[in-house]
């Protein structure tokens, strides 16, 4: 399977989440980047070339 040169997420909900969850916004944002740590690792492992977050907001 041929795998694409770029990949592009939109990181959204991790603060609601934590606040569901937890009651902390921080903690949503916390596993988030948990996350991103892991999807960075397998894009690196997989030669994707490019990979874009979107992580900022201003809500």
């Amino acid at each position: 399977m041929k795998l694409p040169s770029h990949i592009a997420i939109i990181m959204d909900g991790n603060g609601r989440w934590g606040l569901k969850k937890y009651n902390d916004r921080n903690k949503g944002h916390y596993y988030g980047l948990q996350n991103i740590n892991k999807v960075v690792k397998d894009c690196i492992k997989s030669n994707i070339k490019y990979l874009t977050l979107y992580t900022f907001s201003t809500e």
